[in-house]
């Protein structure tokens, strides 16, 4: 009973930037909210649910667009001005508008193995050999990989605004695997205090108390593979622990699972089965 559809992806068709990386516009004709619009609409006569998912980090972001968006504050602000304020505003009502996820497993484009003494949430040795960073090899394209600092910067403020436009929507991210979203298991790089300190709050920060306030994931989403292929699901997947082991403060969703060669040899039924019998929203 639910879709998740991918909006601007690495931005090389949405949204428009002018050439000094700041963004013009949601699209070339201008027909983004009114697309939407009519998309959740249809969805709505069809009893589905549409979370709408921004952008995407498991390829490197285009050099063109969405990357500057991470090093800059300006340029993220013209988005939020030029595209997403007034996006969210304009579809609050609808329905059938599940939630709102920033960004597509951002764990694909930072840097793992990096070490940070000024916070431990943007420290990622806890990420090295993981897996995490695949973004970045050579075959991919794209700019120098994303320090955990920017992205959880990018991740809190699309959050603040997005809660001020619309203070009733849900926003989520799709972690690629449940080591980076909780800390039984891993690092909770997504927490509130995490996002907090990567946008600037906290006292002489430089977001005000209501936009702090805004600096919040409502659920929490990961993705569950089995690796290498034709492997059994990971101890610490939520395959074989459950929602409620990973000590989180909000509902946790299973975003993303596998048919097949990456389904740790469970068929789609028992897959579903097993996750609402754990506990998983």
């Amino acid at each position: 009973n639910a879709v998740r559809v991918w909006i601007h992806a690495d931005s090389a068709h949405t949204p428009v930037f002018g050439k000094d990386g700041r963004v013009t516009a949601s699209d070339a004709k201008g027909s983004l909210i009114p697309d939407l619009r009519r998309y959740l609409r249809w969805a709505q006569e069809l009893n589905l649910l549409v979370v709408l998912c921004l952008w995407n980090a498991a390829v490197l972001p285009n050099t063109r667009g969405e990357y500057g968006l991470f090093g800059s504050r300006d340029r993220l602000q013209s988005y939020f001005d030029a595209v997403l304020s007034p996006m969210v505003a304009a579809l609050a009502n609808e329905s059938s508008l599940a939630a709102w996820e920033v960004i597509n497993e951002p764990e694909g484009s930072v840097s793992p193995g990096v070490t940070s003494a000024s916070n431990p949430c943007f420290d990622t040795t806890l990420l090295n050999h993981s897996g995490a960073g695949w973004a970045q090899a050579a075959d991919r394209g794209g700019g120098p990989p994303i320090p955990m600092s920017s992205m959880l910067n990018f991740i809190g403020l699309h959050a603040a605004a997005i809660h001020a436009a619309d203070p009733r929507a849900l926003v989520t991210t799709g972690q690629w695997a449940e080591r980076s979203l909780s800390e039984v298991v891993g690092r909770h790089y997504t927490s509130r205090p995490c996002l907090a300190a990567a946008a600037g709050g906290g006292e002489g920060g430089e977001l005000g108390d209501r936009l702090l306030d805004g600096v919040r994931l409502d659920f929490y989403q990961t993705h569950a593979y089995a690796h290498p292929a034709g492997a059994a699901y990971a101890s610490t997947s939520p395959f074989c622990m459950d929602a409620a082991s990973y000590g989180l403060d909000a509902p946790l969703v299973v975003g993303e699972f596998a048919r097949g060669e990456h389904s740790g040899g469970l068929s789609a039924r028992e897959q579903y089965t097993t996750l609402l019998r754990r506990g998983y929203s």
